[in-house]
């Protein structure tokens, strides 16, 4: 652990308040989450953790009991909705999750994605989803960048799911009844990467084939 800089008495002030609200709002579900966005991304560009934290990550874990990654797309997701707010929209993504979904596309196209989202959700007098954020965007966004975006998050996915999946667990601590929920849950793994391989190897060999 390093020397910690000290904060002034105003900065550390604005630092403990900032903490309560985050702990006031961050277990009222989506309504808030716009709210905590903004207060972590002032503790984050302006490093209030320092007296108390060496980083942002241990702040994070430390005082929200999350990663910094998870904050960091809950910070993410918030700028979304600002800049939904600031474009006059006032019916707004209604969870963290499709605001991010939102963010994976150029800041430019949010708002006529977000536009053409509600109309193709409407349509089935339902609200919007991923799916048809996705659907407005390969409308609007050249189909191109959409593949690319696909692709990479496709592949981060997988990738952090072999990391994952790279263990040497000591089955020998364990009972029975935990040893066939662990059985069964690996089957359900090993089904669905069958399912995912067969598709890849398919479309790979038509590719071929062209």
């Amino acid at each position: 652990m390093g020397v910690r800089t000290l904060l002034t008495v105003n900065q550390r002030q604005l630092y403990e308040h900032l903490k309560q609200e985050i702990r006031e709002y961050i277990h009222k579900g989506v309504e808030a989450f716009e709210r905590v966005a903004k207060d972590m991304l002032m503790i984050r560009d302006q490093r209030l953790y320092r007296e108390e934290y060496d980083t942002f990550e241990e702040f994070c874990r430390g005082t929200l009991g999350r990663s910094k990654t998870h904050v960091n797309r809950m910070i993410q997701a918030g700028d979304v909705i600002r800049g939904l707010m600031a474009a006059g929209e006032t019916v707004l993504p209604n969870n963290e999750h499709l605001a991010r979904q939102l963010a994976v596309y150029p800041e430019r196209d949010r708002q006529l994605i977000w536009q053409r989202a509600k109309q193709i959700a409407a349509r089935n007098n339902e609200k919007p989803t991923y799916q048809t954020i996705r659907d407005a965007a390969l409308e609007i966004v050249p189909s191109d960048k959409i593949k690319e975006r696909w692709t990479k998050g496709l592949l981060r996915r997988l990738e952090k799911a072999a990391r994952a999946l790279k263990m040497s667990p000591d089955f020998t601590i364990l009972g029975l009844d935990s040893m066939l929920k662990i059985v069964f849950e690996l089957v359900k793994i090993r089904q669905a990467l069958d399912e995912i391989q067969m598709l890849a190897e398919n479309r790979a060999a038509q590719l071929k084939r062209e």
